[in-house]
């Protein structure tokens, strides 16, 4: 059922990926120092909500930080609305793709401004590739990264999940 124009796509983002480890790394570590002691914002168009969801959980999982996230056009009719004081703490990640709808590739260019005006921890990542399927694994790769480099910088066992352990043995419990 996976036509040959998806094995082509996945071998190349896997030679992408390969090519690319060194810079996206530095990339991870620079986005990670930005992050730490912060509490990331992330934004993605729509069709990039999976790879938000995975940068967010692994954020929350292997770096023990809370984080959220949201789509672009759907921020805009809410969460738009809430960028009205300066919070200090917060740092804004947009997840950027070339094949992004262009009225949303617009979009976020103005969300960036509004965000502008309560934080300058602001960062673009732009995927790297020729399908969405490259763009994806870049994201999720590099994201991935940031979670592991965060989570030494808060000296955490990105792999320790004692408070799960805790919720499931109280609800054992009932």
């Amino acid at each position: 059922i996976i036509d040959d124009s998806f094995k082509s796509d996945f071998t190349k983002a896997i030679e992408l990926l390969d090519t690319e480890k060194s810079d996206i790394q530095e990339q991870a570590m620079s986005l990670a120092k930005k992050m730490y002691k912060q509490t990331p914002v992330i934004y993605v168009a729509n069709g990039f909500e999976g790879v938000a969801v995975r940068f967010r959980q692994q954020i929350n999982e292997n770096s023990k930080m809370l984080c959220w996230h949201h789509v672009v056009p759907e921020m805009n009719h809410n969460e738009l609305l809430g960028w009205r004081t300066n919070v200090n703490d917060l740092a804004v990640v947009y997840f950027r793709n070339k094949s992004d709808y262009d009225r949303n590739q617009i979009r976020m260019d103005i969300n960036k401004k509004v965000s502008a005006k309560f934080t300058e921890n602001i960062t673009e990542i732009w995927s790297k590739g020729d399908s969405l399927i490259e763009n994806s694994l870049y994201h999720i790769n590099l994201g991935d990264w940031v979670s592991w480099y965060l989570s030494e910088m808060n000296n955490v066992d990105a792999i320790e999940i004692d408070v799960i352990d805790f919720l499931k043995g109280e609800l054992a419990k009932v």
